[in-house]
This record gives C-alpha cells, structure tokens and sequence, in this order.
C-alpha cells in the first residue's frame, strides 16, 4: 500500500505513514473476506428481487420483449406486497447485522487487528494502551515471532530497554521464527547493547549462534583468536614470535602463564626475539569495542647456545622489609645483564641494563633477566617474583604530604604548593618518589627533590628527602646520613 500523501510504501496493516505520518487507512475496519462475504449477499438478494424476464407469444405462451417490459413498467406502477417489503426489510436487518458481527468478530479475535492498532496507539505515545493490544494479539497468536518484536518495539520507544531485552531473548531462546525474524531481533539487541555500550553481550549472543551467515553479519562485534606465525615447538636457533590476530584493536600477552588482559599483560608492538630458554606465551585479541577474545597459548624451547643464565639473588618471595636484587658476578667480561620488571622478556632494545643491586619496590614485581654476550646471544631467562608489604606503614603519597606541610612549618617554602623565593624569583619545590629504603634499621621514602620557575623549566637539585614510614617525620638524606630537617 502506498501512502496517499508523499507515496511512501507503508506495511499491509498500518494505519499511519512511518514517512510522514499521515492517515493511510481509508477502507472499513474489516477484512476483504467480510467484505466478499457481503457483496456476494447483496448480489444474491438482486437476483432474487428482479422480476423474470417475459418473452412474445409463442404458442399458447406469451412473450415480451425488453421495451415491452419497459413500456409495461412506466404504463402502470402498482405497489410491492407487503410481505415483499417485510421480506426485503429483514434481509436488509440481517445484513447490516451481519456486517456489525463481522466487524465485531474480526475486531476482537483478529491477531492483525490488534497489532494495527497497537503499532497506531504506539506511534502517538499512548504506550499502555498498545500493551494491551498486544496483550490480546498474544492470547490469539500466542507463538507468533513478529507480536514479540512489536511487544519490544513498544518498549523500545518508552525507553524501557531492559524490558525490551527481556522479550528479545526469549524469544531467541523460544526458537520459532525463520531467519528474518531472527535479524530483526538481532538488529533491536545490538541497538541495545550498543546504546549501553554493552559490547561483550553483543559477542555472548553471537557466540551461541548456529547461523554462520547471520553470525557474519555482526562480525565487527567479535573478537577473533590471536595466532602465533611459529608453532610450539623446540628449535635450534633464535626466534622471532610474531603474533597476529584479523580485525581493529589490540594483541596483549603474558609469558609468566598468567591469562593476559589489557591490565595484565604486556601491549605486543613488534616481533619478539627469543633466545636460548623456555618460553610459554598466552596471547588475548581485544577488539575496538573492548570485547576480548579466546585466550591462545604457544610454548617455545630455545637451544641456541649463548652465555650461562644470570644467579639472581634473593629468590622469589613475600618480604616486610625493604631490600635489594642482586646479580652476582659469574657470568664474566663482555656480557650484560638486562632485567624487566613487568614479566616481559627483557632484551636489549627493552631491557634495563643492571648496574647496580636494584631497590625492591612495594607491592608485587615480576622481574625477568637475561644475559648477553659481545656476539649476540642470549641466555636462558632468569624468573623472580617479589611481593614486600610493610604493615602500619603510611603510603608514600602521604608522606609527600608530610614534606610540605614540613617545609611550611619550617618556613623553607610559604605555601603548601612549594612556592618559595630564590635569587629574587618565585620557584617552586617539588618531590617525587625514588624508593623505600631500610637506611640503618629504620624504612624511608625517599624523594628526588626538583626546583620549577616560572617558565615551567625543572631542574633537578640532587637533593634527596626521607619520610620515616611510620611517624612521617621528614630527614635530608645524605652520605653521611640522615639530617631531621
């Protein structure tokens, strides 16, 4: 049906242009069958009412010709009986009774009817009373696929989403409709999901579909596997992981065989190379919409010879003290230690080089080291764990705190920004943190003191503070010790 006013092609059964909203309903509330029904009563009551046809006389019969007849009629016009008036009058009563009860019949028991009416009342706002249109559609056509997306449409457009979700998946699960109805119920779900930027749901209802086509059509949503161009496997020689994945995002992995994450795990930017050791790589896809895929893992034995592994000291462990790793001296002239401290796989492109004994840091560390020789090769890589946890200690941002306030009583600084004044200008003080110290028996934060003019230039002073962890009593540290300031 095309809509009067501007020709859009409006769905059998609406009563209203989604184009441009104008009225396209101009037949009666009834369906063509009620309206044969009644024609083809009329037309048997015609028949039954027109006089039979008269001919001439032939024989002992008489006949009429058509003018005949007419001449007849205009010549004398007598009245109907009144039992034909009677008989005419109450077929004419059973028509029209019968016209209401089809009108009455197709009004309440007719699942196409109450779905116009509920698409007319939803499109005006009139959300409760489309319900219970729906409600009556339900109870007539109780597994039609296409009530319960009108059902959902409804509260789509009162802004009931949930509610919306609710009817769309169980309707899925219901499982009766075809493969258009299914798009339709997939395309209102990923509006859905969409909108709340729910996108891991988008990826759960299409992993638990069967359908490949309709699965491809939302492809964007899911989130391939990553894959690893070597095979687990042992070689002889050093490699280079690469490790790829279809799509937008992002590849991250872990080589401590923990489950990687975009908080656990390291962002993989280039190939990795990998030298003499075991290696076992997990790897995680998440796409631009942050939907992570199924975890891979691939495991690698190097035998390409190279230096021995670094003896890295303490061993993994929990600690309540500070204290310092250390690599001891074994590996001999022309080989460098690198050393991460994210679990990654240190090499000298992303490596620290270790120079001297390293100050553990609070929390949990995952340290990994290497040694390299002048020609290239690599060790087997070194795994250390560390977790330290000083208890009742003040946190280090709090003991920055305590340096100004410091400073301020002192009246080394004049406001709690740092502002002092040197030379004639403003400058400010400012603190970072280094390190947590045990410095002769006593735990410190130590902070690397800077100076900022009023240009923003900053400049280091060499300066260094301590905060006692527990009193937060504020020292300089020095060679020579500790000087409360």
């Amino acid at each position: 049906m095309k809509c009067p006013k501007c020709g859009n092609e409006v769905p059998d059964g609406y009563l209203l242009c989604e184009k441009c909203g104008a009225e396209v309903m101009s037949v009666p509330d009834f369906e063509p069958e009620i309206e044969s029904s009644i024609t083809e009563s009329l037309s048997n009551i015609a028949e039954e009412l027109a006089p039979e046809p008269v001919s001439e006389e032939k024989g002992d019969k008489t006949e009429y010709s058509e003018n005949d007849i007419e001449d007849d009629f205009f010549k004398e016009s007598r009245p109907l009986p009144k039992r034909m008036l009677f008989y005419i009058a109450a077929v004419i009563v059973v028509i029209i009774s019968g016209i209401f009860a089809g009108v009455f019949l197709y009004h309440n028991f007719s699942a196409g009817y109450q779905l116009r009416q509920a698409d007319a009342l939803t499109l005006k706002g009139d959300y409760d009373d489309a319900f219970k249109y729906i409600a009556r559609a339900k109870e007539l056509s109780p597994g039609r696929y296409d009530i319960k997306v009108r059902e959902a449409d409804i509260y789509l457009a009162a802004g009931m989403n949930d509610e919306a979700e609710n009817v769309l998946l169980a309707a899925l699960s219901e499982g009766t409709g075809g493969t258009e109805e299914k798009y339709l119920i997939y395309d209102r779900l990923v509006t859905i999901y969409e909108e709340a930027k729910e996108y891991d749901k988008i990826s759960a209802l299409l992993e638990k579909e069967e359908d490949e086509e309709l699965k491809e059509s939302y492809s964007a949503y899911v989130s391939d596997t990553p894959y690893f161009e070597k095979p687990t496997g042992n070689y002889d020689e050093a490699i280079d992981v690469i490790i790829s994945a279809d799509g937008e995002g992002k590849i991250f992995y872990t080589t401590d065989e923990s489950i990687p994450s975009e908080i656990n795990g390291t962002l993989y930017t280039s190939p990795i190379k990998l030298n003499s050791g075991e290696y076992t790589f997990k790897a995680v896809f998440i796409n631009k919409y942050g939907i992570s895929s199924n975890v891979s893992t691939c495991f690698y034995h190097i035998s390409a010879g190279g230096p021995a592994e670094p003896e890295v000291l303490p061993l993994s462990g929990d600690f309540d003290r500070p204290f310092k790793i250390t690599v001891e001296d074994t590996y001999g002239e022309g080989v460098l230690i690198y050393y991460t401290t994210d679990g990654s796989i240190p090499d000298e492109e992303n490596g620290i080089l270790y120079e001297n004994p390293i100050n553990a840091e609070q929390g949990t560390r995952n340290y990994s080291f290497v040694a390299v020789d002048e020609e290239g090769r690599y060790s087997d890589t070194v795994k250390r764990s560390y977790s330290m946890h000083i208890e009742n200690a003040i946190s280090a941002a709090d003991a920055k705190s305590f340096i100004y306030r410091t400073l301020l009583s002192r009246e080394i600084i004049s406001d709690i920004s740092g502002k002092t004044v040197l030379n004639g200008n403003a400058v400010w003080y400012s603190y970072e943190y280094n390190s947590v110290l045990d410095i002769d028996g006593g735990i410190y934060y130590i902070f690397d003191e800077y100076i900022i003019d009023e240009a923003k230039n900053v400049s280091p002073t060499k300066r260094k503070l301590a905060a006692e962890v527990y009193s937060g009593l504020i020292y300089e540290y020095t060679d020579n010790g500790l000087l409360l300031i």
